[in-house]
């Protein structure tokens, strides 16, 4: 009977593990795990669910935060070596068994994960220069036109025959006093005549100066770890985690992703929309590989000390060691950057 007993619990054991799923994994934030059960589904803080891929038992979560529709959850125990995914299954917590022959019987504690934010923080400033290229672009816009000149002097010998006029109109008895103000005016128009000057007839130049970085897996991983230690990450799975939520944002392994900060160090405003109009890749044969997306941030107008920063993706191209960038019609000007892969 004892035996009959067993065998009947190890088969509901069994078939626990490929019941229907309590739940899924929306998403990974870090070490939070974002999944799709929350108030309606009855779920509360403290409540346990075991994360399963394809049989197996993958990790433990404790919910800590519940929301209407989803909750958010952190990992307690990791059965195996391997990270919580987005799209991985769950079920209540205590209700499996591991029943995998290559599961281990006692849960492995979190690998420790030694990273000071000193020296991460150190180790992707000199990855990120080393991955950094900048040019500046600049032209200059002379005030010495037709039309300024023409604008000056009209407003220049209106204000002499106002002078003139004063100086007539206020002749009599008075004429100490009434030549001191002409002296005062006479010294004011001077003043005023030579700032006008300046302002109407001075050369003006417009400057940019635009700072690009190339993105690669090498950056991407000094990128991680340097997060990793301000987040106050123990454990190599929390990086491993991280490290996958961004290889799936940035898609390196099918884009060249550029970090682009424009800056204008001028004294002109600088229009520099549309933004792909003015950078693409070359391609074999002098092809241009065009923009697949890039952040609508950088479409605007720069006043000067202004300043902004955004990203754009190009499609990977094959059978390349490095990757050569154009940046054309700044100004009319151009200018190029190469980077190794």
């Amino acid at each position: 009977m004892r035996t009959l007993l067993r065998c009947i619990a190890l088969l509901l054991a069994t078939l626990s593990v490929y019941a229907a799923p309590a739940g899924f994994v929306v998403r990974v934030e870090g070490s939070r795990i974002v999944i799709n059960r929350g108030l309606m589904d009855s779920v509360k803080v403290g409540d346990r669910f075991v994360v399963m891929r394809m049989g197996r038992q993958v990790a433990e979560l404790v919910v800590q935060n519940v929301n209407q529709q989803e909750s958010q959850a952190t990992v307690s125990q990791l059965y195996s070596q391997e990270p919580v995914l987005a799209g991985d299954a769950l079920t209540i917590g205590g209700d499996v068994n591991p029943v995998a022959t290559n599961t281990p019987s006692k849960p492995k504690s979190l690998t420790p994960l030694q990273l000071t934010q000193t020296q991460t923080q150190e180790d992707y400033q000199e990855m990120l220069k080393s991955r950094t290229q900048s040019q500046e672009f600049q032209q200059k816009w002379s005030g010495k036109t037709d039309q300024n000149t023409d604008a000056f002097n009209t407003q220049n010998g209106a204000y002499m025959l106002d002078s003139l006029a004063f100086s007539l109109w206020t002749g009599g008895p008075g004429w100490w006093w009434n030549s001191a103000d002409l002296l005062t005016r006479t010294a004011s128009q001077a003043y005023w005549s030579h700032n006008l000057r300046e302002h109407m007839m001075r050369d003006y130049m417009a400057r940019i100066q635009i700072e690009v970085v190339h993105w690669d897996n090498e950056l991407l991983e000094t990128y991680c770890k340097m997060q990793a230690a301000q987040q106050g990450m123990t454990s190599v799975e929390e990086l491993n985690a991280l490290r996958q939520q961004m290889q799936r944002e940035k898609q390196l392994d099918k884009n060249d992703v550029f970090q682009v900060r424009m800056q204008n160090v001028g004294e002109l405003n600088v229009e520099m929309s549309p933004f792909h109009w003015h950078m693409f890749l070359s391609a074999p044969d002098d092809k241009r590989v065009v923009a697949t997306h890039y952040d609508q941030v950088l479409d605007r107008k720069l006043a000067p000390k202004q300043e902004v920063t955004g990203f754009i993706t190009f499609p990977r191209v094959p059978n390349q060691d490095g990757v050569k960038v154009f940046l054309e019609d700044v100004y009319g000007d151009r200018g190029e950057f190469s980077f190794s892969r």
